[in-house]
């Protein structure tokens, strides 16, 4: 795992627990489809993170 990985990892954990914490996202023992939507909000999350973090590093 790069730096920008790890670095977009980490954003997109704090990024999803503030969402929980706010409300925004809910948390629930429906296991199935939630999982499956949870995972699909971090990928998202996560790629737009990774995106953003590199092209910050080629402008620098």
């Amino acid at each position: 795992m790069t730096d920008n990985q790890k670095r977009a990892h980490d954003l997109a954990i704090l990024y999803m627990y503030a969402e929980i914490k706010n409300g925004s996202i809910t948390v629930d023992n429906d296991e199935t489809i939630h999982a499956i939507s949870f995972v699909s909000e971090y990928e998202n999350i996560y790629g737009s993170l990774l995106e953003a973090i590199e092209s910050s590093d080629e402008i620098r």
